[in-house]
């Protein structure tokens, strides 16, 4: 069973489908957040992980995971980047 096939599966038990809000859910989404969440540390106490590391638990290469999570974060997230430039 795939990673959707099984998400699909845990919606319809959880009658996900049925609920406004939760039927826009999709394991996309929970992948996208995973990886935001990995890069912004927030299991982590706020030490994020490298895109080396993030691509590796993706299943991406580097290029893909930067591409992908990587820009979007960067351009959201500066706070730390600017805390590490002084700023």
């Amino acid at each position: 069973m795939t990673g959707v096939q099984r998400f699909c599966q845990i919606r319809k038990v959880l009658d996900w489908n049925d609920d406004p809000i939760r039927k826009q859910s999709s394991s996309y989404i929970c992948r996208h957040t995973f990886a935001h969440r990995m890069l912004a540390g927030y299991w982590n106490h706020g030490k994020g992980c490298s895109i080396e590391v993030l691509a590796e638990l993706m299943g991406d290469t580097p290029k893909v995971a930067f591409d992908h999570y990587g820009r979007e974060w960067a351009q959201n997230y500066q706070e730390p980047l600017w805390a590490a430039i002084g700023l």
